[in-house]
C-alpha cells in the first residue's frame, strides 16, 4: 500500500513537473491567450524582436522572437489570431549562436546578414510607435565598412517617415536614425515633393502625353514615379535619383 502510494505521488509530481517545463517564460506569461495584434507590440516592447516565422495552415503559424539584451530565444505559437503558446527555444532556432561571441563584433550580438532587414523593421517599429505592418524595408545594402537598410513608414504614399538601420562590419546592430520625418499634417511637405529634375527625366521617358499618378520616396535622394497615359492604356514604374538618373524602368501592362 505505500508503495503504490508513493508511486502516485511520484506520477503527479512528474506531472507537474513537465507543465511547469512547458509554461510560458515569467516575464510574457501575460500574453498568453492574447490577441496576437495586441501581442506582439508587447513582445517589442520588451525587447524582443521577431526574427522568423513559419505556418502550419491558415489558422496556424509560429514566430520565432529574439532578445539580444538577454539572450533569450521564445517560440510563440499563434492560432486563429491568439497567442496560443509560448515557450524558450534554443538560441540557434532564432539563428543565433548558443554561447555568446568572443568579443570580435565589438561588444554586440551580430544579427545574420539575411536577418538584418527583418530585425530593422522590428527596430523601426518600435522606435516609431508603429504595428511592424506598417512599416517597409529594402534588401541590406553594404556602405564602406557597414550594412545599411533603408525603409519607411507607412508602406505607400507620399507622405512618410523615412529611416535608415546601420549594423557594423560584425553585423551588430547600430540604430535606427530617422531622415525624414512625416507630416503630420497629413499634407505633403517640401521634402516629399518630387524634385523638378526627376519628374521631368521620368516624363521624357515615358514619352508622349503622360501624368504622374502616384510618387513615393524610397530612402533618401530616391523615388518611384508611377505613370499612365492619357488613355489609360499603358502605365510604368520609373525608378529617379532627385537628380533625375533614371535607376529601373518596369513597364506595368
Amino acid at each position: 500500500m505505500t508503495n503504490r502510494t508513493f508511486s502516485a505521488a511520484a506520477f503527479v509530481a512528474a506531472i507537474l513537473f513537465s507543465l511547469a517545463a512547458s509554461a510560458a517564460p515569467y516575464n510574457v506569461q501575460d500574453l498568453v491567450g492574447m490577441k496576437a495584434k495586441n501581442a506582439d507590440p508587447q513582445l517589442q516592447s520588451r525587447g524582443y524582436t521577431r526574427v522568423g516565422s513559419e505556418r502550419s495552415d491558415k489558422n496556424h503559424s509560429w514566430g520565432m522572437w529574439w532578445n539580444p539584451s538577454s539572450r533569450q530565444c521564445l517560440t510563440v505559437a499563434y492560432a486563429r489570431g491568439k497567442v496560443e503558446d509560448i515557450t524558450d527555444s534554443p538560441p540557434n532556432d532564432c539563428n543565433q549562436d548558443q554561447h555568446h561571441s568572443s568579443g570580435n563584433n565589438n561588444d554586440g550580438d551580430s544579427v545574420p546578414q539575411s536577418q538584418m532587414q527583418k530585425y530593422c523593421q522590428g527596430e523601426a517599429s518600435a522606435k516609431l510607435d508603429v504595428r511592424p505592418n506598417y512599416i517597409s524595408t529594402l534588401p541590406v545594402e553594404k556602405s564602406g565598412d557597414q550594412y545599411v537598410v533603408y525603409g519607411q513608414s507607412p508602406t505607400s504614399g507620399s507622405n512618410v517617415t523615412l529611416f535608415e538601420c546601420t549594423f557594423n562590419k560584425h553585423g551588430v546592430f547600430r540604430g535606427v536614425e530617422v531622415t525624414q520625418w512625416a507630416n503630420q499634417g497629413g499634407n505633403n511637405s517640401s521634402s516629399n515633393e518630387l524634385p523638378s529634375q526627376a519628374r521631368r527625366k521620368c516624363l521624357e521617358s515615358f514619352g508622349g502625353s503622360a501624368k504622374i499618378t502616384t510618387v513615393t520616396p524610397l530612402r533618401p535622394g530616391y523615388w518611384e514615379v508611377i505613370l499612365q497615359n492619357n488613355a489609360g492604356t499603358r502605365m510604368a514604374a520609373c525608378t529617379v535619383s532627385s537628380g533625375g538618373e533614371i535607376q529601373d524602368w518596369a513597364e506595368m501592362n
